[in-house]
């Protein structure tokens, strides 16, 4: 025992101070290093997050570039649709309401399909010229002549693709074929295509345009004047015009055909 009343310190004191403040140092370094991997992993998670969301909103303006491009095919699609709706229209009302086919601007597209064609011949025993609507229609995208007065003109020609040129020749408008002699006369062709090809291209710039050697306008009327003999072949022709579009587009479905209810 100390005499000036001062305690001495046990034996092993400062190796007893010594561990404690290790326990406690240990204590705050696991809780320390708790703490950061708790924070490590909560920023992680976050990330995580983040990414996924970031993932999400661009897998959602994907979905929303894609949808508005659809939208504006759709949009694009629907214009073309009315436009091949007003021209089937102009045609029904100067054709089939008014009775001006041989008037009517055989250079202004129709907007006929290939389909509406094949209905036309088969209508009216048109038998030998099924199978040439695409080829009409072909002529219309690439001559500019429209495709249902090509068809009626090769219709009144040959009678719905009877004639013995049609049959023998493959001539699918007479072409060549002069009074005195039209069969020996008549140009043959390779096929029926080939004919709708180079009789439509010849037509449209011989004589529907102002440059052609025989144009008198871009009618039937004016055709007539150089193409046929005959001073009624023109109203035939329009006749036949008139009998496919009505075969088409029926007069009692017309009105609403006409008002886009179909589509």
């Amino acid at each position: 025992m100390d005499m000036l009343g001062i305690r001495e310190k046990p034996p092993g004191y400062p190796e007893n101070n010594r561990v404690f403040y290790l326990i406690i140092a240990l204590y705050v370094m696991v809780a320390i290093t708790t703490g950061i991997w708790g924070l490590w992993s909560t920023v992680e998670e976050q990330q995580q997050e983040l990414k996924q969301k970031q993932e999400q909103n661009q897998q959602l303006k994907e979905n929303l570039e894609q949808q508005h491009h659809e939208i504006k095919e759709m949009e694009e699609q629907i214009v073309e649709l009315e436009k091949i709706l007003d021209l089937r229209k102009t045609m029904y009302e100067e054709i089939v309401k008014n009775s001006n086919g041989h008037l009517f601007d055989i250079t202004k597209p129709s907007g006929f399909t290939a389909e509406m064609l094949e209905a036309s011949f088969e209508k009216y025993g048109g038998v030998a010229l099924q199978g040439t609507g695409e080829d009409f229609v072909g002529v219309e995208d690439e001559h500019g002549i429209n495709a249902v007065a090509l068809a009626a003109i090769c219709a009144n020609e040959t009678g719905w693709g009877t004639s013995r040129l049609a049959r023998e020749k493959n001539n699918m408008f007479g072409w060549g074929a002069y009074d005195r002699d039209p069969y020996y006369y008549a140009v043959s062709f390779s096929s029926q295509s080939h004919s709708i090809e180079q009789v439509g291209y010849k037509i449209k710039s011989r004589y529907l345009i102002s440059e052609g050697p025989f144009y008198n306008g871009s009618n039937l009327k004016g055709m007539n004047v150089r193409y046929a003999t005959d001073p009624h072949w023109a109203y035939k022709a329009a006749s036949a015009m008139e009998k496919m579009i009505q075969k088409a587009i029926p007069e009692d479905k017309a009105e609403k055909y006409f008002a886009y209810e179909k589509f």
